[in-house]
């Protein structure tokens, strides 16, 4: 940095003129001095709309382009809120600095002045916060923010909170009576007890959080600050604004930009930052936790997505107020073992799921991960009859989630009230391995929104394998993809529901039968894929064939060489492609049909279910176009992200925007929807 006596220095302690104009304005703003001269410098003018149309505006344009795919509820709420927030207190702080003369404008460079502010400065509070909040979420939505309320140590929860708090309120202090007027602390101090006392309360809501999510905090923060300077910089050489050095410090960061400047965008930066992580954080706690911070009157476990608007208020204040200290742990480290399972089996899900809202990734994983080790748990038992006492287990633990009898013991201090007490936790403890039970713990939580029927047609399916049932045609064949992936489907429409606040899709309220038909089939299109992919690692691993007997040329003996020998390939790869051909055609078929329930999914999540259905179904391509029949046939990284990035920017030809009211209005039950869109 350096110090410098700009234009008007202070030793003369005189009111500066403009003397960045390259001519002499009409009027002059008070603050400059009438008698002082304009000299004629050969810069070329910028008015403040000008700034806005040349380096704001495409900015923010380009922002909400790009995060169009992943833009949410939760974004809408942040965008206006803090708007509003910004506005609202913003307005009469930038009016007093500029009745003190802190800075002022040219006044040819402006449409009209609200008070002593520019309308165009009035646009600025909602531009800044509009391109920071954009930014930041798209820095910040990779990472489930539920992950990062996981404390090390309660001490250190609690000193993280608050020993910062210490010196954001001795700033705030210290710009309060620094804040004169005429003097050359005063905007500095303007701008401290402005953005301390904010950054303080909100460091005390989410400091931890912040904490845990340091780097992409400190991005969020960063960039939008850089950008900004530059175009404060490009604004005060073009004289549409200048900064009064009798009331600062006349430290320059670099070229023309003051350190008041730079300070005023880097904390009203950290200011919106902190922002949306305390959202985020309260956001996840009200998710992951219902229990602890949604009113007790009502007597069922709900989504914050489905509570009337005042209840959501309340909650989202307790839950601001909540440290992660007093949090269970036991549901995070329960999601935490779920997604750990899922990126060692699923990299198609992982890659697909991506592009969900945090909240129904987080669900979607615990679905998936639940369908996971339960499928293992039903394939991998070293006999059959441990195989078939795992799927008893299976069994009992669906029949318990589901039941409706109350516990007949009160819950102890020591469980977790996440947890639903009807179910025999010891039990479960004593049977499963570490990494089922936490997926066992993990679904329970979120059950209740969910419909019985897909968990028994999962058990169906289970019990197919386990008595080795024969698959003859493809009705056969169609029976069960839809026992071990039309209930998937179903389940993962209801999550989007749910998490959307679009209700409760279990069966308990009204639905579109007709979307839950087009999802039931999705999932058999998917299976079809899976199964054409698998061939040979059913074959080998588990000894099962899911190719129907009447494509076999001979039955008999190809059959055995799948299932009893395990020598697929004695079967030819030729003929084994042409297995996988015939199923990919049949999913072909069903596919434009599945495809077109997306359009009746809530808008936020029609994108992402389009990428996630063809991110799986790229696969298919990787059967088609390779030659003979590859042991398992994979999707580069780079061919995933490919197909996810044309599904989310790409032609909405497929994918038909629709509101949430004409949504809500096709909410009826039983065969309507089915006859009326058949």
């Amino acid at each position: 940095m350096e110090k410098a006596s700009r234009t008007n220095g202070l030793a003369q302690q005189r009111e500066p003129t403009l003397a960045l104009l390259s001519f002499k304005p009409s009027r002059i703003h008070s603050g400059s001095s009438r008698d002082s001269p304009v000299p004629k410098l050969k810069i070329k003018m910028l008015t403040y709309i000008e700034v806005h149309i040349y380096y704001t505006l495409p900015v923010i344009f380009l922002a909400l382009l790009l995060y169009r795919p992943f833009y949410t509820k939760s974004d809408t709420f942040k965008l206006v809120f803090l708007s509003t927030v910004a506005l609202v207190t913003a307005s009469p702080w930038d009016n007093y600095i500029v009745y003190h003369k802190a800075w002022w404008y040219c006044p040819n460079c402006v449409l009209f002045v609200i008070g002593y502010v520019p309308i165009e400065e009035y646009m600025f509070f909602v531009i800044m916060t509009v391109m920071t909040t954009i930014f930041t979420g798209m820095v910040m939505r990779w990472d489930l923010p539920t992950l990062h309320l996981k404390i090390k140590s309660p001490l250190q929860s609690t000193l993280i909170r608050y020993v910062p708090i210490a010196g954001f309120a001795s700033a705030a202090v210290w710009g309060w009576f620094n804040a004169i007027p005429k003097t050359q602390t005063f905007y500095g101090g303007c701008i401290l007890w402005y953005t301390m006392p904010v950054l303080g309360l909100l460091w005390w809501g989410a400091g931890n959080y912040i904490v845990s999510r340091f780097v992409p905090f400190a991005i969020s923060i960063i960039v939008p600050t850089i950008y900004l300077c530059w175009v404060d910089i490009v604004a005060l050489r073009a004289g549409t604004w200048h900064i009064n050095e009798a009331t600062s410090t006349g430290i320059f960061v670099i070229d023309v930009l003051p350190l008041e400047e730079f300070g005023f965008f880097f904390l009203v930066n950290c200011v919106l930052v902190f922002a949306c992580c305390a959202i985020d954080k309260t956001d996840a706690i009200m998710n992951t936790f219902p229990q602890i911070v949604i009113s007790c009157k009502y007597h069922k476990p709900q989504d914050v997505s489905n509570l009337p608007q005042m209840e959501y208020f309340a909650v989202l204040v307790r839950a601001f107020a909540i440290t992660e200290s007093n949090l269970p742990q036991d549901p995070i480290n329960d999601l935490v073992t779920s997604l750990h399972v899922l990126s060692e089996a699923s990299k198609s899900f992982n890659t697909a799921s991506a592009v969900f809202s945090p909240n129904i990734r987080q669900d979607l994983g615990i679905l998936y991960a639940f369908c996971r080790v339960t499928d293992d748990m039903a394939d991998n038992a070293e006999t059959h009859e441990k195989r078939r006492e795992a799927l008893a287990i299976i069994r009992r633990f669906v029949d318990e989630l589901f039941s409706t009898a109350s516990s007949k013991k009160p819950p102890t201090k020591l469980q977790d009230p996440t947890l639903p007490p009807r179910i025999n936790w010891p039990y479960y403890a004593s049977k499963l391995p570490a990494e089922s039970l936490a997926a066992f713990r993990a679904i329970s939580r979120i059950a209740h929104y969910m419909p019985s029927g897909p968990f028994y047609e999962l058990i169906a399916g289970y019990q197919w394998d386990l008595d080795a049932t024969v698959v003859k045609n493809e009705n056969d064949l169609l029976k069960y993809s839809t026992y071990v992936a039309s209930s998937v489907g179903e389940l993962c429409v209801c999550v989007m529901m749910y998490k959307s606040g679009m209700g409760n899709w279990n069966g308990s309220e009204p639905r579109n039968e007709w979307v839950i038909e087009r999802a039931r089939e999705m999932g058999q299109v998917l299976q079809l894929v899976n199964i054409s992919r698998d061939i040979i690692t059913d074959s080998t691993t588990l000894g099962r064939c899911y190719v129907p007997l009447t494509y076999f040329s001979s039955a008999d003996k190809d059959y055995a060489s799948l299932t009893r020998e395990r020598k697929p390939l004695s079967v030819g790869e030729d003929q084994l492609r042409g297995f996988a051909i015939r199923m990919l055609y049949l999913a072909d078929n069903m596919s434009k049909s599945a495809s077109e329930g997306i359009a009746y999914l809530p808008a936020e999540v029609q994108r992402g279910a389009k990428a996630a259905a063809e991110v799986y179904q790229g696969i298919g391509a990787v059967v088609r176009r390779t030659s003979g029949y590859q042991q398992r046939a994979r999707m580069s990284m780079t061919g995933r992200a490919w197909i996810a990035f044309k599904c989310l920017y790409g032609s909405t030809d497929r994918v038909k925007v629709r509101s949430e009211s004409k949504i809500r209005k096709t909410l009826v039950t039983g065969k309507g929807m089915i006859g009326k869109h058949a």
